[in-house]
């Protein structure tokens, strides 16, 4: 007994529009778990399109003056030789037809030229140029995706969204954790892609399903924080540099006006004299649309005094310097100020948990000021809405990190009265 083929024509419009501003009408043909899209060759206007009844609405034409009754007959044509296809299969007994024998023969039954089909690496392309437009992409942001981008071409330079299957998506991942090993990095770049799948998808593009259920499940440490205790911060400000080490005095001053305003480093460098009033500077960060204001306390303010002459400065608040070279003499700073308690970074790599100890100065980069001034800020009492308003966070989400550093800080701290006998007290009449 030969088997009924079962499949299913879906009738849809492409978010793609042509120059004259009409969509495509494709059929989005799903059967024995596969999914195809095959073109109709018309197009028309989403306005004039009915999405439930899945045809052209009455009285509509289209750009090429082809009526809605000329489009929508078209349409019931090309369902009929998806019937004939089926049918011819189904009577020989061969079973279900694969993906590329339907293309083919419903290429030559409605006499097109055999379309070429576009490779992964077009549509991350077209990706990339549409994404980096309307969400205002940064440099950093374009060289993350890039990144991506030329490890699936260094996988397989000719790989069709169309293959994406759940055992293919398997050996890609597996790919791509041979380079970025940490795994919360390759969760951040996984979530990248998932990223281009759904723009695909949302494209109507005709991108496996499989991305939808594919999850990846891995170990993860919870985020690492680098910042400097009160007395250390304290201790690298009033630091006296001079003779050889007097060059890392500037150094210094770009490491603590970001623990003292919250400033990123990018930042810093695009803050300038203009922007700064007698008791608060404002600035478009960023990675913001919207400007922060941020009030000076005597720290910033004596940073920022300390350099209103400087000819290196010019308009600028602080003297540029290179990220690297930054990076580089935070680290002697640190040695130099005895910032050398002993950290623990973890990570995982796959299953493997891997821990990396090290004097604290050895993890001070440009990001650790910021880090530092969210973190003293809680420690002090500052409401996170507050902290959130000078440091940009969009969401307390992003704050819980620094919240537990400070909610173990005070653990820490309460832990002192269970050796209360061993206690050095202070006189009350000493406390301010």
């Amino acid at each position: 007994m030969k088997a009924n083929l079962t499949f299913r024509p879906n009738v849809r419009l492409t978010k793609e529009l042509n120059s004259k501003g009409e969509a495509f009408i494709i059929i989005r043909l799903s059967f024995n778990k596969q999914r195809v899209n095959l073109g109709t060759g018309y197009t028309i206007s989403p306005d004039k399109w009915d999405e439930k009844a899945e045809k052209v609405k009455r009285n509509a034409t289209n750009s090429q003056n082809l009526t809605f009754a000329e489009i929508n007959d078209g349409i019931a044509n090309s369902i009929s030789i998806i019937n004939g296809i089926f049918k011819k299969y189904e009577q020989s007994g061969e079973g279900y037809p694969t993906k590329e024998q339907v293309k083919e023969e419903f290429r030559i039954a409605t006499n097109r030229k055999e379309k070429v089909e576009k490779t992964l690496l077009e549509y991350f392309d077209e990706f990339m140029d549409n994404r980096s437009i309307l969400n205002s992409w940064s440099e950093n942001n374009k060289k993350k995706f890039l990144a991506v981008r030329n490890k699936f071409k260094e996988y397989n330079e000719s790989l069709q969204i169309e293959d994406l299957n759940e055992a293919n998506l398997v050996k890609i991942a597996k790919f791509f954790q041979k380079y970025w090993k940490n795994n919360s990095t390759f969760i951040k770049r996984w979530q990248d892609i998932r990223a281009f799948f759904r723009w695909c998808d949302d494209n109507n593009y005709p991108i496996h399903n499989d991305w939808k259920r594919f999850q990846i499940k891995q170990k993860t440490a919870k985020k690492f924080i680098v910042y400097l205790e009160a007395d250390e911060l304290l201790r690298i400000y009033n630091h006296n540099f001079s003779n050889e080490n007097s060059h890392l005095a500037l150094y210094r001053d770009w490491l603590c006006f970001g623990a003292f305003t919250s400033l990123r480093f990018s930042d810093i460098g695009r803050l300038e004299k203009k922007d700064v009033r007698d008791d608060y500077f404002e600035i478009t960060t960023k990675k913001d649309s919207d400007p922060v204001k941020i009030e000076l306390n005597k720290y910033s303010r004596a940073i920022i005094d300390r350099y209103r002459k400087n000819p290196f400065a010019k308009k600028k608040v602080l003297p540029p310097v290179h990220n690297a070279v930054l990076n580089k003499y935070l680290k002697d700073i640190g040695e130099i100020c005895e910032v050398n308690t002993i950290i623990t970074k973890t990570h995982y790599e796959g299953t493997k948990r891997i821990e990396e100890s090290k004097p604290k100065y050895e993890f001070i980069t440009s990001h650790t000021g910021r880090k530092t001034f969210i973190c003293l800020a809680l420690s002090m009492g500052i409401p996170p809405t507050t902290v959130m308003a000078w440091s940009g966070h969009e969401s307390y989400e992003d704050m819980k990190p620094y919240i537990r550093i400070t909610d173990q800080a005070k653990a820490d701290a309460m832990a002192k009265f269970d050796t209360l006998e061993q206690q050095t007290l202070i006189p009350l009449e000493e406390v301010e």
